[in-house]
């Protein structure tokens, strides 16, 4: 179980059970609370000076229930889509992918027919992938003319670089 606090202004916002790799993310700052149960501990203060006080303590007012915590909803969903794309190295692309085999292998095994646009979507697509392997192959096997850089070279260069 983790407490998680907003990284701009330290503020608590709830707990969790799994925290990021590391602990680290661009939205939140984690502490390790071991087995608590958030039904019988509250945490009372910031990421910097906060502490978990037991619901029973006379530290526990009733006006800690009500603090107003900013969560805003842009962090949510964006703090989602980095544990989608980056933990789970799962871009919207490779979604999409994922979704449109699946949805051929049904359609195919059950005999479903397929919309006009739905076909036609597949076909766009999977001429679009081939003609990127290809490109990739090309210019990969020509290193005379092109300097060739892989995603996931750049990626660590870049991390090197920056982190």
């Amino acid at each position: 179980m983790h407490a998680f606090f907003k990284k701009r202004d330290k503020a608590f916002v709830g707990y969790c059970d799994d925290a990021p790799a590391g602990l680290e993310d661009d939205t939140y700052l984690y502490k390790d609370v071991k087995d608590t149960d958030p039904m019988l501990f509250k945490w009372v203060g910031d990421y910097d000076t906060g502490k978990l006080v037991s619901i029973d303590s006379k530290d526990v007012k009733l006006s800690d229930y009500s603090d107003s915590y900013h969560v805003y909803e842009s962090d949510i969903k964006k703090e989602t889509e980095n544990r989608i794309v980056n933990t789970h190295n799962l871009p919207i692309h490779k979604q999409i992918n994922i979704m449109f085999d699946q949805i051929n292998i049904i359609c195919d095994k059950l005999k479903v027919k397929k919309s006009k646009e739905f076909s036609s979507a597949t076909e766009i697509i999977s001429a679009e992938l081939k003609n990127m392997k290809k490109q990739i192959k090309f210019n990969r096997d020509n290193p005379d003319k092109f300097k060739f850089i892989e995603t996931k070279k750049y990626n660590e260069f870049m991390t090197d670089q920056f982190v």
